[in-house]
């Protein structure tokens, strides 16, 4: 990789690539790399570049795994020709420090910023599910009235809390709305991207010189196109622009090259809004909120984005009150249909309409009535909800479908192999024993290799089985054990043992989907009476030494990659219901007769 400058790591200053120290403080300096980081290549020893998620004009965004915290996180990387660039560099760090501050659930998230050790300018950020806005206008056209009203609502709770913080973000436009999948039809906005952001100080001011165009033409103030200080109106400005796009389906000015853009910005004025679905009092409210937060005179538009939040709410409140009327109005002219014939009313029979009896049912599981108004017919209707189209991933955590299996919480299940091996009379600890195998593969990259990589997922699993009463009594790095039931008493060990194990098996999967590197697990679950002194004894794991611990290593080591294996005295104190299949059987010291073994199936 070819040197084109260097920097140094303390005053975050860049100089030529023949000077060897730093003159202001004598430190070596870095040099300051030709091109953008590698997919597999690892940034400041901290996050591995797992692919790349797109790039623009000022640098690129990567799907990276944060190796320190454990999280997959999007992370942006600026082009190294900003990096040589003191007015750029110095203007990276005034911003991100300023979009730190900012902590609100309608703005994307920021982890840490800085230099690498590699020379590269980054942002890390949470990682999203979902989909940009103009991803979704690019599908969609444009959207529904209230559905536009719902985005903008969410994006104007976001500019409030960032201008309250004196934080403004010049670069509003439907690639920085992220729609959050909160479910296979919800959505959640976030505003991402303060990567130019201004600060409202004096003394960022002064370095943003007059003349200085910073943003996208298509939704820039006219301020911003004359380079003039901006503040929160211009990002009022921007979205209504995006607002009048989310309703009509293309922006306000458009020509064919950005200087034209930029110019009617300044000069021409919007075309009026297409024809909606609308009444004429909703429709009135709706234009005067656009055209309002489109005026060229920043004076002229709302004082600041409360107020926009407030006319966003005004006009959803009318289009809700105008839909409930319209619902009524089509209600009543089918009730009232018979009347309209050529019978005099009088000759007609009482009509009654029949009312639903609220109070003999559970009154909020009613559906609720909306008007179809291309159909002209009413519908049911769920609460607010985006397309479908969203769809998509999910959180990370979630779960799909019931859950496989079933725990019996201390109730001991009929089986055909016969009376449990535990015997009736009490005597003893009832424990059970996970023992797990981890497999790292034979690739060994020191501090990078998967056994050291995966040493906090470790951490973190060991941190979950003592919050579900497990005492982990080994571990070995490769090898873990764990025993449940031995101190406290009170939980069913055997569903506390299944849960850990799961939970160690999901931990795996997670780990190798977000690195790509070879870790899988395999996992035995034994169950049996030991006595009570072993609860009292200083080497737990020797005092356990015996059947529960040998069946528990056996059935590990005859699990696949992957999968959980129980005896037949775990399977006895599940429910029948269970999803396992019968493996094999072994023989268990003591026991008259073979033991069957058993596979959980997820």
């Amino acid at each position: 990789m070819s040197v084109s400058a260097q920097y140094c790591g303390k005053c975050r200053r860049t100089y030529g690539p023949e000077q060897p120290f730093c003159p202001m403080d004598g430190s070596p300096l870095g040099e300051v790399p030709a091109g953008l980081p590698e997919i597999s290549s690892v940034l400041h020893d901290r996050y591995l570049i797992l692919e790349s998620m797109g790039a623009g004009g000022m640098g690129a965004i990567f799907r990276a795994h944060d190796m320190r915290l454990r999280r997959e996180v999007a992370l942006k990387v600026l082009k190294p020709a900003l990096a040589v660039r003191d007015k750029a560099v110095q203007r990276f760090f005034v911003e991100a420090r300023a979009a730190r501050r900012l902590d609100h659930p309608n703005i994307v998230k920021l982890f840490d910023f800085g230099v690498s050790r590699e020379g590269f300018l980054y942002l890390s950020m949470e990682m999203l599910p979902g989909v940009t806005l103009a991803q979704l206008l690019g599908r969609k056209g444009r959207l529904a009235t209230g559905e536009a009203l719902l985005v903008a609502l969410g994006v104007s709770e976001a500019l409030i809390h960032a201008h309250r913080h004196r934080v403004i973000h010049r670069d509003l436009k439907p690639e920085n709305i992220f729609l959050v999948a909160w479910d296979s039809e919800g959505f959640f906005i976030k505003v991402l991207d303060f990567g130019i952001a201004a600060v409202a100080d004096a003394s960022v001011r002064a370095n943003l010189h007059r003349g200085e165009v910073l943003g996208t033409p298509a939704y820039m103030s006219p301020e911003q196109v004359r380079g003039d200080v901006v503040d929160a109106r211009s990002d009022i400005y921007s979205l209504g622009i995006v607002l009048y796009e989310m309703l009509s389906g293309f922006p306000p000015f458009a020509a064919a090259s950005a200087t034209e853009v930029m110019k009617a910005q300044i000069d021409a004025s919007p075309a009026p809004l297409p024809p909606l679905a609308l009444s004429p009092s909703v429709r009135k409210g709706l234009d005067r909120l656009v055209f309002t937060m489109l005026a060229k005179r920043a004076a002229a538009r709302p004082g600041n984005c409360a107020d926009v939040r407030a006319s966003v709410r005004a006009v959803m409140d009318n289009l809700a009150v105008d839909d409930a009327a319209a619902v009524d109005a089509e209600l009543f002219r089918e009730a009232l249909a018979p009347l309209r014939s050529l019978v005099p009313f009088h000759e007609k029979q009482t009509m009654v309409v029949d009312v639903p009896d609220v109070t003999s049912g559970d009154f909020h599981s009613q559906p609720t009535l909306m008007l179809d108004l291309e159909g002209s017919h009413p519908f049911q209707g769920s609460p607010t909800r985006m397309s479908g189209e969203l769809g998509g991933p999910t959180r990370a955590g979630d779960r799909n479908g019931p859950v496989p299996w079933i725990i019996d919480n201390g109730r001991r299940g009929g089986d055909d192999n016969g009376p449990s091996p535990l015997g009736g009379n009490g005597e003893g600890l009832l424990i059970a024993l996970v023992h797990a195998e981890l497999d790292f593969g034979s690739l060994d990259k020191g501090l990078m290799s998967a056994r050291a990589m995966f040493g906090p997922e470790m951490e973190a699993f060991q941190a979950k089985t003592m919050s579900l009463g497990g005492h982990v009594c080994f571990d070995s790095g490769d090898e873990v054990r764990v025993v449940f039931g031995l101190y406290d008493h009170e939980k069913s060990p055997w569903s506390c043992a299944i849960k850990a194990g799961f939970d160690l098996i999901d931990r795996v999967e997670r780990f190798r989907e977000a690195t790509g590197l070879p870790v899988n697990a395999r996992v035995g679950v034994a169950t049996d009476r030991v006595p009570r002194g072993v609860a009292g004894s200083a080497s737990p794991d020797a005092a356990l030494r015996g059947s529960s611990v040998d069946v528990a290593v056996r059935l590990a080591r005859m699990a696949r990659q992957g999968q959980i294996v129980i005896d037949d005295v775990t399977r006895n104190r599940v429910i029948r219901k269970v999803v396992c299949q019968e493996i094999g059987r072994i023989r268990v010291r003591g026991r008259d007769r073979k033991s069957r073994i058993f596979g959980l199936v997820r």
